[in-house]
């Protein structure tokens, strides 16, 4: 049985994607073959909007790697990939971020090759599964996660044996939809170490402060047990505790994960690892603690991590130090704490903020602030209160999105239901630019606070005039902010 994965991957940064490594790593565990088909870095699949991340101090230019776009065509590939390690199946992680690449790239295959089964999975999935498999060239969805569904789907196919009742598989059948509940919940603890090996070498890398790192992205956790509306986490943990399963939140144990990074860090000489979970600081503090000191003996590398304000005491603080934690992002989205209350989902207060920053940099841990703008309710002066709060909590940078309203969760059911924004008008984007009209601020303005956010929170208040100018788009302006974000760096 030959399964091909294909990573979809529209920006212009390397990364070897966990999930998809690690259900690799399982299905050739199961004895059949495996290959990647990478849509990175093909010049007909960049964001051209990216390039307003990097003008606007978000994102910095990499000052050690070498990426040089490719100019054949995708599709061609595809097939001669194809035509080489003939699949019996391709699988690949839906996001709404790739909706259109993955169209693009897959409809015309389905059209050319008919028979061959295409399977979707991912969170996206989850939200609404109808919709995933009214596309056309999706035949089948793993709903839940995929630890057993795939192996189990795979050795199915390689044994021309029933497939057809596998918990949590859904697909298309003579015009209906066949659904067989929600896939089990995978036991994390038992997971092998994901294999980077069909990725090219340069995806083991990750870009940090404007240099590449030999970096391993992984999981400590999986599943968040919070409730943000403008994310999908939530959404899913209640699709399993509908269906019975209240224990979806999971902790790897201390010596599982250090024994996977040192894994990890031996086979590709790795620098750093980013460990990709939602909250990496909701474990129980005890555990928090045992992880600390095991890994700085037995690992020692410096991580990147996502935390929420309200984790951050001086004891998680303190750990994190000692593990030799380099950097973390942490959720400020909205300067408004009613809004971040009753809009978001985020009950944290903003001297809760500032003074998880301030922890977290009292332990020379670098801090970079998220933070949202041009969603609907957030207004010129609603911007600057959130400016406000990044200059008083002092994080390293503060990075800023335009808001995605990704189709199906929380938040964005909630605006349409209110007439703030029209179903038939979504688009899904970068947060690079805006994708939806609001009443309280134009396009053009979202895009000029996108492009003068860093300086508003960088530089003192008497030259707010001067980059209020500097909000506009020309060639000079252009430059100005260029020369103003190198100052400030």
């Amino acid at each position: 049985m030959n399964v091909l994965f294909i990573y979809f991957n529209n920006e212009f940064r390397p990364r070897v994607p966990f999930s998809l490594s690690l259900l690799e790593t399982i299905v050739q565990l199961r004895g059949h073959k495996t290959a990647v088909f990478d849509t990175s870095f093909y010049q007909a699949y960049i964001d051209p909007s990216e390039k307003n991340l990097l003008q606007a101090g978000i994102w910095k230019g990499v000052e050690n790697l070498s990426i040089s776009p490719k100019q054949s065509d995708p599709y061609d590939d595809l097939k001669k990939k194809i035509e080489t390690f003939k699949p019996d199946l391709i699988g690949f992680s839906y996001y709404a971020t790739n909706q259109a690449i993955q169209e693009k790239l897959l409809a015309p295959l389905k059209r050319e090759f008919p028979n061959l089964p295409i399977i979707a999975g991912g969170v996206q999935v989850c939200l609404n599964p109808k919709a995933a498999l009214a596309e056309p060239y999706i035949d089948m969805i793993c709903y839940g996660e995929g630890e057993d569904l795939l192996p189990d789907l795979c050795d199915a196919f390689g044994n021309g044996t029933a497939w057809q009742s596998i918990q949590g598989l859904w697909f298309k059948q003579n015009g209906t939809i066949v659904c067989n509940g929600i896939a089990p919940l995978a036991d994390i603890n038992s997971n092998p170490v994901p294999n980077f090996d069909s990725y090219e070498p340069l995806q083991i890398h990750g870009l940090y402060e404007g240099r590449a790192y030999r970096m391993g992205h992984i999981e400590t956790t999986r599943g968040c047990p919070y409730n943000c509306t403008y994310c999908g986490a939530g959404t899913v943990r209640k699709v399993y505790a509908d269906a019975g399963e209240h224990n979806y939140v999971r902790h790897k144990s201390p010596v599982k994960i250090v024994r996977e990074c040192r894994e990890l860090k031996e086979k590709y000489q790795l620098e750093m690892f980013y460990f990709q979970d939602g909250t990496f600081t909701c474990k129980p503090l005890l555990d928090l603690e045992k992880l600390a000191y095991l890994y700085r003996e037995q690992v020692g590398l410096p991580f990147i991590a996502l935390v929420r304000p309200e984790t951050i005491s001086p004891k998680c603080a303190e750990l994190l130090g000692i593990m030799n934690c380099k950097h973390v992002s942490i959720g400020v989205e909205s300067g408004n704490e009613e809004y971040r209350r009753n809009i978001l989902n985020r009950s944290m207060s903003n001297q809760q903020i500032i003074d998880a920053v301030r922890l977290l940099r009292a332990q020379n841990i670098n801090v970079s602030a998220y933070n949202m703008i041009g969603l609907p309710g957030m207004d010129r002066k609603h911007v600057f209160e959130t400016i406000r709060l990044n200059k008083m909590a002092e994080p390293n940078s503060s990075i800023v999105s335009v808001f995605i309203p990704f189709p199906d969760n929380t938040l964005t059911c909630s605006l349409v239901s209110k007439g703030l924004i029209r179903q038939e008008d979504i688009v899904v984007g970068s947060g690079a630019a805006p994708t939806v009209d609001i009443k309280d601020m134009g396009r053009d303005e979202i895009a000029g606070l996108l492009a003068t956010f860093n300086l508003y929170v960088r530089l003192p208040e008497f030259m707010y005039p001067l980059i209020s100018l500097l909000e506009k788009r020309t060639y000079l302006t252009d430059f100005l902010r260029r020369v103003f974000y190198r100052l400030i760096r």
